[in-house]
Parts: structure tokens; sequence; C-alpha cells
């Protein structure tokens, strides 16, 4: 009942900065410390066969951009246009996301494609 709401419209918001990670992690530290009392977190989660909610936001971000990824999807106009790199040097042909500052390059359809 908790991960739905920790998980809610992640990819939106799954770059998030390492404390505010840290933070939503706690809630879901909490709940399996009542739920095994006598466990430490990553026993609890390897007996539920769970993810840390960090790894399991990453997941459905890359679940959601494979799914834009379908030509007939209406948000498949979102991800990013892929730009041929040619070097003077002798090296293979590479396609890359343009990506112009930082924070664009971290977004999800930019980090997952």
């Amino acid at each position: 009942m908790v991960r739905p709401v920790l998980e809610y419209a992640a990819p939106v918001w799954q770059n998030i900065p390492d404390f505010l990670s840290c933070k939503i992690e706690s809630i879901q530290k909490r709940a399996m410390r009542i739920i095994f009392p006598l466990m430490n977190y990553n026993e609890a989660l390897n007996t539920l066969n769970l993810k840390t909610l960090s790894d399991r936001r990453a997941h459905l971000c890359q679940v959601y951009i494979d799914r834009i990824r379908n030509e007939n999807h209406p948000l498949h106009l979102m991800l990013p246009k892929q730009e041929e790199v040619v070097h003077n040097y002798n090296l293979s042909r590479t396609m890359r996301p343009t990506c112009k500052t930082k924070r664009t390059q971290e977004f999800v359809t930019h980090k997952y494609t």
C-alpha cells in the first residue's frame, strides 16, 4: 500500500537530489521495520523480493520510455531527436540524443533513451 504512493508519477520526478531520495527511501525502511521488526532493511527487501525505491524508479522510467518508443504512442514526439556525430578521426559513427544542458540530459526522456 505504501509503494504505489511513493512511486506515483515517478518518470516526472525521478531525477531528484540524493537527500530527497534518501528521505523517500526512509519511508519504505520504516514500513519494513513495522512488517519485519527482527530483520534489517536489506533482509526484509530480499524476503519480499523487492528492490530499493531508487532502483524501482529507474526501472519504471525505463519501461515508460520503452512504451513511448512505439511510433503510435501519443508522446513519441517527446523523445529527443537523434543526431549523427561524425568525427574527423577514425571512429565509428554513433547516434546520440541532442542535449544542451545538464538538466536536460538528466530528464527522463534523455536519460533512459
